[in-house]
């Protein structure tokens, strides 16, 4: 895979910043945008179909409904290492019970994420 940004550095937005690239509206039936279990503001995706959004806190059930309710089907999670994790949302049990073993305690503070569609 070949990642290429007009910005002279390295990083998330680097890479989903695209001059001329626009942002899609949020979809029709967002999230709950309130306390635990939910996004703090309904995902933005961009033309690349990528979301950021801070997951507010809550068990992995919690954010595997939050992603399904905002319309994306993965979420992208920095473990305590710093190694992003997949969680396929609506998946096979098998690999969400993968994804939470990663996550044991589930999410106990607001927790940046990247939605895909």
């Amino acid at each position: 895979m070949t990642l290429s940004t007009g910005l002279l550095h390295f990083s998330s937005y680097a890479v989903l910043h695209r001059p001329g690239s626009g942002v899609t509206k949020p979809p029709k039936a967002a999230p709950p945008t309130k306390g635990d279990g939910a996004f703090a503001a309904a995902p933005a995706f961009g033309a690349g179909g990528v979301a950021l959004v801070i997951f507010s806190r809550g068990t992995v059930d919690h954010l595997q409904a939050a992603a399904v309710a905002g319309g994306a089907s993965g979420v992208w999670v920095q473990d305590d290492r710093g190694v992003y994790r997949l969680l396929i949302a609506n998946g096979p049990v098998f690999v969400k019970e993968a994804f939470a073993a990663f996550f044991p305690k589930g999410f106990t503070a607001p927790t940046a994420v990247t939605l895909t569609r």
